[in-house]
Order: structure tokens, then sequence, then C-alpha cells
């Protein structure tokens, strides 16, 4: 299991109804753009598109424009 940051909490609900095998929540995340991953569930291409998204939306801009060239 992963907990992976969302951009927003509408990317959050869209994953949970998208693929609710794949993407849950608890109590404890509600109110937080944070999304449960189950690992068996997703393929590595996707965790990979998930991670750099997630990596992308916390990431200082200096980073994210080097990341854009």
């Amino acid at each position: 299991m992963l907990v992976l940051w969302c951009a927003h909490l509408l990317e959050k609900e869209s994953l949970i109804e998208t693929d609710p095998a794949a993407f849950f929540t608890t109590s404890h995340y509600d109110g937080h753009p944070l999304v449960l991953v189950c690992l068996d569930a997703i393929s590595e291409e996707q965790l990979s598109d998930l991670l750099e998204g997630a990596w992308y939306c916390r990431a200082p801009s200096r980073l994210r424009e080097t990341f854009d060239e």
C-alpha cells in the first residue's frame, strides 16, 4: 500500500470512483488530497505516472521548470 498526494480533492475522488479496487481512503485522510493505493492492483506504468504527478504538484517551481524543459 502507498499513500499518494493528489493535486486536489477532485483528483482523489476521481481515482476512487474510477478504480475502487486500486484506490481508496480512510477517515484519517478525509478532507486531504491523499489517496491510498493498492500496489497489487495497478500497473508499473500507472504507478510511475501517479508518482510523477504527485512529485510535480509538490515540487518547487524551479524544479518543475527544469523538469518541463
